[in-house]
C-alpha cells in the first residue's frame, strides 16, 4: 500500500496553512486534483510543458467540450495517488453572462482501492469570455 502525504493547503489563501497539517488519503487526492486543475500549461518557467493546456485547448474555444472532456479526465486518472476513472461528467451550470461554469461529477478508485468521489460544488470550473447560448 502506498501512502501518500501532503502539506495541507489554506482554501482561502492558497498557501501552507498555519499551523502545518499533514494529510493523507482521499484529501490528500482531493488537494492534489485541486492543484492540477488550476496549474496551467507553461506557468511554471522550469518547465513550461506542465500543467493544463487551459489556453491552448479549453478556454476560448467554441463547443470544445468533448476535446475538455478528454483532457480533464486524462488529468485526474493520471493523478498520483489515483489508479483509475470510473465515472466522468461534465455538468454545464447557468452563468452571469461572464461565460460557462462547468462542473466536474467524478468517481476515481485510488490506489490504496478507495473511491473518491466528488462532492457537489468541490471542482467547478469558469470559462470566461463563452456565454451559454441562448443566454444573452
Amino acid at each position: 500500500m502506498t501512502v501518500r502525504v501532503s502539506i495541507e493547503i489554506d482554501p482561502v489563501t492558497d498557501d501552507i496553512a498555519i499551523p502545518v497539517v499533514f494529510i493523507r488519503g482521499l484529501p490528500a487526492v482531493s488537494q492534489k486534483l485541486q492543484n492540477r486543475f488550476h496549474f496551467f500549461k507553461g506557468e511554471w518557467h522550469l518547465d513550461l510543458r506542465q500543467g493544463l493546456p487551459w489556453y491552448q485547448r479549453i478556454l476560448g474555444k467554441i463547443d470544445n467540450k468533448i476535446v475538455a472532456k478528454f483532457i480533464l479526465k486524462e488529468t485526474i486518472r493520471t493523478c498520483p495517488g489515483i489508479l483509475s476513472v470510473r465515472k466522468f461528467v461534465i455538468l454545464e451550470k447557468t452563468s452571469d453572462g461572464e461565460g460557462r461554469l462547468w462542473e466536474l461529477n467524478f468517481e476515481a478508485v485510488t490506489t490504496d482501492q478507495q473511491v473518491f468521489v466528488s462532492q457537489a460544488g468541490e471542482f467547478i470550473i469558469r470559462i470566461p469570455g463563452i456565454p451559454i447560448p441562448g443566454s444573452t
